[in-house]
Formats: C-alpha cells, structure tokens, sequence
C-alpha cells in the first residue's frame, strides 16, 4: 500500500469516526436527557406502584441501556482492539439490542448501514404485548396468540442476528495507522435486514389487534384518557415502521 492509498485510507476512517462520535454523542445526550425529563413521573407513578412483570420490564427497559453506553464507547474509541475482541464487543452490542438491554449503535457503521436499536427490542415488545393484552381486557386466546406471535418472531430475528454477527470481519489498523481508535469493519452480510422485515410484519400484527379493540373502544366512549392511549399507540407504530423502512432500504441499497 503507497502512501496515497494510506492517506486516503485514514481519512475515510476518520471521516467515519466523526460520524460515529457524532452519532454517539446525539443518541446518549438524548438518552440521558429523556431519562431526566421523565424521572419524576417514574417515580411518582412505578416506584410506589405493586411490584408485577410489566414494571420488572419496565425497570430493565428503563436502567439497564446505560450499561451498554460503556461497551459502545469502548469498541469505538480503545486503541489497539485486535480482531477476536472486536467480535466479542459488538456481538455483545448485537445481543444486548435484540434483548433489550441497550442501544446498540453502528454495528455495521463502517459499511453504512443503520443500526440503531433505540426501542425495538424483546423488552420493549414485551411491554407492547402486555398493553395490547390490557386493551382486550386479558382476554384468554388474545393472550395465547400474542404470546406465540411474540415467541415466533424473535426466535427468527435471533437466528438472523447470529448469523449477520458471525459474517463481520475486521481490519487491525493500528500497525498502518496508530492513530486510529475502535473496531473497523469490512464485510458484513445484508442479512440484518431481515430484522427489520419481522418487525415490520410483528409490528402491523400487533397494531391490527390494537385498532380492532380500539373501533369498538371509539364506539362506546370518547374519554380523553382513550384517546390518549391510541394516538400515542398509533405514533409509536408509524415511528418503529419508518425506521424499520429506512433500514431496509439503507441495507439493501448499500449491498
């Protein structure tokens, strides 16, 4: 490699690490913020509460993201990161999205693909379910069919995230380039886009059993309070399937 191959080899790199630092700036400012924003309501509203499963799920959806923040600000910023931790880290970050217990960031960063997990994860799900049940008032065969929706659809999205984490292959570049810090990817499968297509279909599902409820809901009341709960319903599911859309298109457009 001559030195103009170098040069613009460090530049690429270091026009993708303003990205990212960007990027993480932005999402933890973001998250912290939201955290301080809605901090009295928790506290007036769950911590007293009786404890159930729904506030368990709440309390990890909640706190335990920040755990991730040091894994991503750790792959991306260390020096000297060989190639077997690398996967170990990010596949980390793959699990702890998928499971709910962070926010993933960049995974596949260097290939310009979109992965960013701010709410689409089994926790975050899970509470979705448990809400769509309460609408149809813990009605027995909605729960057992949202149960097994809910059983399906991330078994699948685990088998694709597997196999997308096993397809990454990294670059050492602190031999050419010391200045260079984190984890450089330069091949990942475009199967992480499968992801996003089981969210969308689980998503639309979901909304479906939701707004069936809710015409016969619209029909018999019109309390500020059952407003409320369907519009908010109705902007997260247009919110998650825009940003399922985008990434789909971001990762099949970039293979």
């Amino acid at each position: 490699m001559d030195m103009g191959e170098v040069a613009l080899l460090s530049l690429t790199i270091q026009q993708a690490r303003v990205n990212t630092y960007f990027d993480l700036a932005l999402l933890r400012r973001a998250q912290v913020y939201d955290y301080c924003l809605t901090f009295s309501d928790e506290v007036e509203l769950i911590w007293y509460s009786r404890w159930s499963v729904t506030k368990v799920l709440f309390f990890l959806n909640r706190h335990v993201p920040f755990v991730d923040i040091v894994i991503v600000i750790y792959h991306q910023a260390a020096s000297n990161l060989f190639n077997e931790m690398c996967a170990i880290l990010l596949s980390m970050n793959g699990w702890l999205f998928v499971g709910g217990l962070g926010v993933s960031e960049g995974i596949s960063r260097n290939l310009k693909k979109i992965n960013h997990g701010i709410s689409n994860n089994i926790l975050y799900e899970a509470i979705l379910i448990f809400r769509a049940w309460a609408i149809w008032r813990r009605d027995k065969r909605i729960g057992l069919a949202l149960g097994i929706l809910f059983v399906i659809a991330w078994i699948f999205i685990s088998i694709y995230l597997d196999k997308f984490l096993k397809s990454l292959e990294f670059t050492e570049l602190g031999s050419i380039l010391p200045r260079i810090q984190g984890c450089f990817v330069t091949k990942a499968s475009s199967t992480l886009y499968v992801y996003y297509v089981i969210l969308m279909s689980y998503e639309t599902a979901l909304m479906c059993v939701t707004l069936v409820k809710g015409i016969h809901h619209f029909q018999h009341s019109s309390s500020p309070f059952i407003i409320l709960l369907y519009r908010d319903g109705i902007l997260a599911y247009v919110y998650v399937f825009a940003i399922a859309v985008i990434n789909v298109l971001v990762i099949l457009l970039a293979a």
